[in-house]
């Protein structure tokens, strides 16, 4: 079990517990998620931080004996040492027990050169292996594959999910809710400096409007003792007597790829305007209703137009 507690530590408040597995920190740029994790590593303290590993306080324990194997957002490897010196001088094994993840993370050809000789994406993929070669129990990623591309990212995050062991804790940061909603079994939501929000991924529920627009919603409408937040995948275009919330208007329909359409939408009131990108319809261009599925009811509304994806 793991256990943060911070209260006024710089920038930093708030608190969460967190059980083994693959959790998400997730913020806009400046949210904190930096800070979090230099407090967690020991790079930075605090009077009033309190952390707890296995019951075990390691807030004052010094960065190299801590639990901890992090893995910034800028690589920090040492320029004067190749991948492979760097991976075979923390690992606790030969390199050859790591072959598997030389070859998921494509470096079996870059073991002999140095940081400067490769690219951003490169440099990522060596710091996450020699942060994994040092088997520590706690694995920090601070948006450490986000020079990546997307679809080796997604890769790289399966492979972590699935080689996680039982009693290691995996915190990645991200400012995409998609991959957090697609790895992460608990998310921490960050907001300038406050830990908002910490629940597990399936019962998550935006605090503000500002979580709500990064978990990809586009709109609300009232009801009697709050507002229900609208998302593109709780959309039906037309009408659907099943769905619980029915809202009449005017709405259209743009097909702009073959699996891709931009929906417009207003209420007959005028007071909601909608627009999103999802899966095309089958209803046909020009719909006069939209319904909704799983509507999720908060006390806060969301402004009446807002473009999503």
């Amino acid at each position: 079990m793991f256990a943060m507690t911070v209260k006024q530590a710089g920038r930093m408040e708030g608190e969460f517990v967190l059980s083994p597995g693959m959790h998400a920190i997730v913020g806009l740029s400046g949210a904190g998620k930096t800070t979090l994790f230099r407090l967690i590593a020991g790079l930075e303290r605090h009077v009033s931080l309190a952390i707890l590993w296995n019951e075990r306080s390691i807030d004052m324990v010094q960065p190299h004996e801590r639990p901890v194997a992090y893995v910034p957002q800028r690589p920090s490897l040492v320029p004067h040492r190749t991948i492979g010196d760097q991976v075979q001088w923390i690992a606790k094994g030969p390199v050859t027990n790591w072959r598997q993840w030389i070859q998921w993370l494509s470096l079996g050809k870059l073991l002999n050169r140095y940081p400067h000789q490769l690219s951003g994406g490169e440099q990522q993929r060596a710091a996450l292996l020699r942060a994994l070669v040092a088997e520590k129990p706690i694995l920090l990623l601070d948006e450490a594959l986000s020079q990546i591309d997307r679809p080796h990212r997604l890769s790289l995050y399966r492979k972590l999910q699935d080689t996680l062991r039982p009693e290691q804790l995996l915190l990645f940061s991200t400012h995409q809710w998609e991959d957090a909603e697609q790895f992460a079994e608990h998310v921490v939501f960050l907001k300038q400096g406050r830990i908002a929000s910490s629940s597990h991924v399936t019962q998550t529920v935006p605090v503000d409007s500002e979580m709500a627009f990064m978990m990809g919603y586009v709109g609300s409408v009232p009801v009697s003792d709050g507002h229900l937040l609208i998302h593109p995948r709780t959309i039906f275009a037309g009408q659907n007597r099943e769905l619980p919330v029915h809202i009449a208007g005017e709405g259209h329909q743009h097909p702009i790829s073959a699996t891709l359409s931009r929906y417009h939408f207003r209420s007959t009131d005028g007071g909601l305007l909608l627009e999103w990108i999802g899966n095309p319809a089958t209803t046909p261009e020009h719909f006069h209703e939209i319904s909704i599925s799983n509507p999720v009811q908060v006390p806060f509304a969301l402004p009446n137009t807002q473009g999503g994806e």
